[in-house]
C-alpha cells in the first residue's frame, strides 16, 4: 500500500482535512472563530453532497432513509432557530439543526466520495492515521484538563473519558483492512485499549458487540476461499488478541479501585442517573394528552425543557422531540440497515463495515447519542462500506 503514490486532492481530503483543524481549534486554540473557519465549510460540502445525493437515481434503502431524516430533522431545527429560544445550559437555537445535519451529512459525503472513485483503501489508511492522532490528543486532553467525569475518594486514578466513543467508533475500520492483519489487529487492540482505560460503560458494552460480530467473521473467514495459510494467521492473531485484552484487563484495570466502583455501579443497576431522566421523559410523554405533541413531539430540544438535560437515549429523545413520527423515521433508519446487509451479505469483508457500524450506532442509541453524535471516523467507514457494496454488488450482477 504505497500511500505517498496518492497525489490528486479531493473533497473528501479537504473534509477531513478540515475535520481536523476544527478539532485542533477545539482542543487547543477554543475560540470560536477559529472553529467557525472551518466548520462551515465542512457544512457546505455537506450540504452540496445531500444535492448531489438526491440527484443520484441508483441510491439504495439506507442512503434514501438517511436523507428524509436528515431533512426531517432539519425542520425541526429550521422551526427551532427560528423562534430564537436559548435553553437551558445556554443551548443555542442552531444547535439542534447545526449538531444533527453534521453529525449524520457526513456519512452522504463519504459514500459520493467513494462512488466516484475518489476514496479508495490507500486514502482510509490515511484517513484512519488522522482520526487516531486526533482521538489520542482528544483523550489525553480530557484527562490533562478533567474534561470528564471524576471521581474522589479512590487511592488510585478514577475517571470516565468520554473520548472512549471516539475509538469505538474507528471499530469498523478494522473490516477494511482485511488483507493486512498486522494493520488489522493493530486497530483493534489500539481501540480496545482505550475504551477499556476510558472505562466508559457504554463503550465497553459497545466493543463488546463489535467483537461478537468480528470473531463471527474471523471464524466465517475459510469460507469467502481463503487460503488455509491466512485463515491460521487469523485465527492466531485474534487468539493473541484476546490474550492481549486479557493481560491488560488482569493486570491493570483489576488493580484499579475506579473499575471495581463502576462494576459495583453496573452490579447494582446504577444507571449514572439515567433512570431518572428516562422516569421524568416517559411519564411526561404518557401523561401529555396534546395529540399534536404525541405525534410530533415538543419540537427540538424537547427534552431539555422536560428535563433539562438530552435523554441519553435516542429512541426517548426523539419521542419527546419529534414524536412517533420520529420515532417510526428512526426505526426504519435501522431496518433498512438490516436490509443492506442482507442485499450486501457476499460482499465480503465490507459488507461487515456495515454491519459493525449498524451495530455500533445501535447499541449507542440505547444509552447515548448516536445520530446526535456521530464522529467522522464512523461516518467515514459507512460512506465507504455502503458504496463499496454497492458497486461490487453492480459488478457481480453483470
Amino acid at each position: 500500500m504505497n500511500i505517498i503514490s496518492i497525489k490528486k486532492i479531493t473533497l473528501c481530503d479537504i473534509y477531513v482535512v478540515l475535520f481536523a483543524l476544527y478539532e485542533y481549534a477545539a482542543v487547543y486554540i477554543n475560540t470560536s472563530i477559529a472553529s467557525l473557519g472551518t466548520y462551515f465549510p465542512m457544512m457546505f460540502i455537506g450540504i452540496f453532497s445531500l444535492y448531489q445525493v438526491a440527484l443520484n437515481k441508483k441510491k439504495h434503502g439506507y442512503i434514501k432513509v438517511l436523507m428524509v431524516f436528515i431533512v426531517f430533522l432539519s425542520i425541526y431545527g429550521v422551526i427551532h432557530w427560528l423562534g430564537g429560544e436559548t435553553l437551558v445550559g445556554r443551548i443555542k437555537p442552531t444547535s439542534f439543526l447545526f449538531g444533527n445535519f453534521m453529525s449524520l451529512a457526513p456519512v452522504l459525503v463519504f459514500y459520493l466520495g467513494t462512488l466516484k472513485g475518489k476514496v479508495d483503501e490507500k486514502r482510509m489508511l490515511i484517513y484512519l492515521i488522522v482520526f487516531v492522532i486526533l482521538s489520542i490528543l482528544r483523550y489525553r486532553y480530557n484527562y490533562v484538563k478533567h474534561d470528564m467525569e471524576l471521581e474522589e475518594g479512590f487511592s488510585n486514578v478514577g475517571f470516565t473519558n468520554n473520548a472512549a466513543y471516539f475509538f469505538v467508533s474507528l471499530l469498523p475500520f478494522v473490516f477494511i483492512f482485511d488483507k493486512k492483519p498486522i494493520v488489522q489487529y493493530g486497530i483493534l487492540l489500539l481501540c480496545v485499549y482505550f475504551v477499556m482505560n476510558g472505562l466508559k460503560r457504554g463503550a465497553i458494552f459497545t466493543t463488546i458487540a463489535f467483537f461478537v460480530v468480528f470473531v463471527l467473521y474471523t471464524l466465517k473467514k475459510e469460507g469467502f476461499k481463503r487460503s488455509k495459510t491466512k485463515h491460521f494467521l487469523s485465527i492466531i492473531f485474534l487468539f493473541l488478541s484476546f490474550y492481549a485484552v486479557y493481560y491488560l484487563i488482569q493486570n491493570f484495570w483489576l488493580n484499579n479501585d475506579f473499575f471495581y466502583y463502576r462494576l459495583y455501579n453496573t452490579e447494582e443497576g446504577n444507571m449514572s442517573g439515567r433512570d431518572y431522566i428516562y422516569s421524568v421523559l416517559w411519564n411526561h410523554f404518557l401523561n401529555d394528552d396534546n395529540l399534536f405533541h404525541l405525534i410530533f413531539g415538543l419540537g427540538a430540544e424537547g427534552t431539555i425543557r422536560v428535563v433539562g438535560i438530552h435523554a441519553h437515549n435516542d429512541w426517548l429523545e426523539l419521542l419527546i422531540d419529534c414524536g412517533i413520527v420520529g420515532v417510526v423515521i428512526y426505526l426504519s433508519y435501522f431496518v433498512m440497515f438490516v436490509k443492506e446487509c442482507v442485499r450486501y451479505k457476499n460482499i465480503n469483508p465490507e459488507v461487515y463495515v456495515v454491519i459493525s457500524c449498524g451495530v455500533i450506532l445501535f447499541m449507542e442509541s440505547l444509552f447515548s447519542m448516536s445520530y446526535m453524535n456521530m464522529y467522522l471516523g464512523i461516518s467515514v467507514a459507512l460512506g465507504y462500506g455502503l458504496a463499496t457494496c454497492q458497486q461490487k454488488n453492480k459488478y457481480s450482477l453483470q
